[in-house]
């Protein structure tokens, strides 16, 4: 199995709108899988993607992030959410379609982990954060994606990611809307953990402006094959003993 983006969109949403949504280049396949990112400046409320598993949402006064998937129908183009909270300074999204052509499986969130901005010294200000760490994962073949939601984004230069993640959305500027970047990985084995750390400012610049952040983490991948139905026994057929006649 091997997952592949075949196509991604960033969004924006500017202050006071709270509608996040983007249009496919190209139709999305059926039998493909659809991602769905957020980091929505202050507390998000409730958030509606129709179709759509909300796998991570972290919600705080500052900043909330969610990460949502579904498997493509086939024919989507616009995809479009909404939420309730407050959206003071403006927000951002990512949407991406994702395919694994190998395997004829279901797709499956085969894990989840996420850093809450509410949560011990996620309050406090900063330049780099955690996406939260998954452990043991079961299979392989799937594919890692780490969000990242920061309060505000001002100035920012490329950012690091660890354990060998690979930026896929990035924000540079912008003034008081919440941020948000994605990393993916691929996952070829299973058994082992992934996290990822995010540095928005290696080349330690000193123009980052530190800010609340929260992380998370999603494995996707389709399912695997069980081992099917054990083949029938042989059928049992007696030999047949043929006693040779005595010559006399």
């Amino acid at each position: 199995m091997t997952v592949s983006l075949l196509q991604s969109k960033t969004m924006s949403a500017g202050s006071g709108t709270n509608t996040l949504a983007a249009t496919f280049d190209t139709a999305a396949t059926a039998g493909n899988a659809l991602l769905y990112c957020a980091a929505l400046d202050k507390n998000a409320g409730v958030y509606t993607l129709a179709g759509f598993t909300q796998a991570v949402f972290l919600t705080s006064a500052n900043v909330s992030l969610l990460i949502a998937w579904a498997p493509a129908a086939g024919g989507e183009t616009v995809i479009s959410g909404t939420w309730t909270g407050t959206n003071s300074g403006g927000s951002n999204g990512y949407l991406a379609e994702v395919q694994d052509p190998d395997s004829a499986g279901a797709w499956e969130e085969k894990a989840t982990a996420g850093t809450s901005a509410d949560g011990g010294g996620n309050v406090t200000t900063k330049t780099s954060g955690t996406s939260g760490t998954i452990a043991a994962l079961a299979t392989g073949g799937a594919m890692a994606f780490a969000a990242f939601g920061v309060d505000s984004v001002m100035t920012s230069p490329a950012p690091s990611y660890t354990n060998s993640y690979t930026g896929v959305r990035s924000m540079s500027s912008g003034v008081a809307e919440a941020g948000l970047w994605v990393a993916q990985l691929a996952i070829a084995a299973a058994g082992g953990t992934t996290s990822t750390t995010i540095d928005r400012d290696p080349t330690v610049t000193g123009t980052v402006t530190a800010d609340q952040m929260a992380g998370g983490l999603i494995v996707l991948g389709r399912a695997t094959a069980g081992a099917g139905t054990p083949a029938p026994a042989p059928e049992y057929r007696p030999v047949r003993r043929v006693r040779a006649a005595l010559v006399r």
